[in-house]
């Protein structure tokens, strides 16, 4: 038996959305996890042409490569030159050529054989590949592999209206194969898990889904100087408020941009940047924020932002906003926590079920209330939290991924251990 984790989009796309960032940290601590119980461990992606290649775990795990860093400086080129067209132009072409690179660089991997009793566990956001990966799938299972997902949400069909109609047609594709061919799941919140559970029985399926939630730390961004760019120092210099995100229509953006409309109306000098990168549905959001007379002075929007400088935007913020509407686990969140950043959320099942009472909850749907509660913030100068908010490392976290892997629970009350 072998331990096999797929990072076929990470792979493809290192590290820089909350997906990949969890397929980084499972590949940093299980295969230490695995030796430690004497089971072989291999990083696995997939091909083109149906097959699992054999890949090393670092080459899943880079934040930003070379290609990212030229997309990155060339966005924000166009965005000082007021080019969005030209943007949105080039997202094609550069999609289609990191593609074509990474199956180049898998063409030269191992091709992977499977053996009698092995697991594939499915970490990653493989929904965005081509319905192929699903017959590769089939086929694995067919040849005695056991499949095992890690379910984030199913926000594309809880709420369809926030993501756009391809994206809900394709993930609900995935997912109802997927389901099909799983042994059974794990998934990052006990919300997320059942609704899947929900989800496959109206499919005929009975599947236990376990939970298993993600970890938090930054211990090691955090030894010396850390490597922040000057323009995030600046935007923190002024205690500026933290949204944490791909900007997207869910995360609900929009609600605190209203908010800060509402605060400096009022006479606020708060900051607000956004750090996450830009979707396309969220292109119109953009462009608003960038017709306000505050972009560039209380306004910004921040894409790239790595672990070590997120780390240095939670320690400087003023507070974190998180403003989704649905969320299978918001680890900004946790992160934020950790670094006892006041927190102000959303009122959702995941937020409730995360956080407790350790954050301060409103209303998704009225920035009014929220730009009360900031205004009070502010009055009052509460201070940040004395830290006994207490989670999981990422070594712990992916420790308990890998023995609910390797030790199938029987008792059902093992799934929220």
């Amino acid at each position: 038996m072998r331990l096999l984790v797929d990072c076929s989009h990470a792979y493809r796309a290192p590290a820089q959305r909350g997906i990949d960032r969890v397929v980084t940290q499972v590949l940093a601590y299980a295969p230490a996890v695995c030796a430690h119980r004497g089971v072989p461990f291999e990083a696995v992606a997939w091909a083109e042409d149906g097959s699992f290649r054999i890949v090393p775990p670092a080459t899943a795990q880079r934040n930003v490569e070379r290609l990212e860093e030229v997309k990155l400086r060339t966005v924000r080129a166009l965005e000082r030159a007021r080019l969005p067209l030209v943007r949105r132009i080039l997202r094609g072409p550069y999609r289609l050529l990191a593609r074509s690179r990474a199956a180049m660089r898998l063409r030269t991997r191992q091709k992977l054989r499977f053996g009698p009793g092995d697991m594939l566990f499915c970490p990653d956001a493989t929904w965005v590949l081509p319905d192929s990966y699903v017959d590769s799938l089939r086929a694995a299972r067919a040849d005695g592999v056991r499949i095992v997902p890690l379910f984030y949400d199913l926000i594309p069909l809880s709420f369809p209206e926030h993501v756009s109609a391809e994206h809900a047609t394709t993930f609900r594709r995935w997912l109802d194969t997927l389901l099909e061919v799983s042994e059974y799941g794990l998934a990052i919140s006990r919300t997320t898990g059942s609704a899947v559970e929900e989800h496959a029985r109206s499919l005929g399926i009975e599947l236990d889904v376990f939970t298993a939630y993600l970890g938090a730390d930054f211990d090691a961004a955090s030894e010396g100087a850390p490597d922040v760019r000057d323009e995030l120092r600046t935007i923190m210099a002024r205690d500026s408020y933290l949204v944490v995100g791909a900007l997207e229509p869910r995360k609900n953006q929009e609600l605190v941009y209203r908010t800060f409309e509402l605060l400096w109306e009022r006479g606020s000098e708060a900051g607000l940047c956004f750090a996450g990168v830009v979707t396309p549905l969220a292109e119109p959001l953009l462009q608003e924020l960038k017709e306000s007379p505050h972009w560039g002075s209380r306004l910004f929007v921040v894409e790239g932002a790595d672990d070590e400088e997120l780390a240095f935007c939670y320690a400087n913020a003023a507070a974190l906003v998180a403003p989704s509407l649905a969320e299978g686990f918001d680890l900004p969140v946790v992160e934020a926590l950790h670094h006892a950043l006041p927190v102000f959320a959303s009122r959702t099942p995941v937020h409730e079920e995360i956080s407790g009472e350790s954050v301060t909850y409103f209303d998704p749907q009225r920035p009014e209330e929220l730009a009360e509660l900031l205004s009070r913030f502010e009055r009052n100068g509460s201070p940040r939290r004395d830290g006994q908010f207490a989670w999981l490392s990422w070594e712990e976290s992916v420790r308990r991924m890998v023995e609910l892997l390797l030790d199938y629970p029987s008792d059902h009350a093992a799934r929220d251990l």
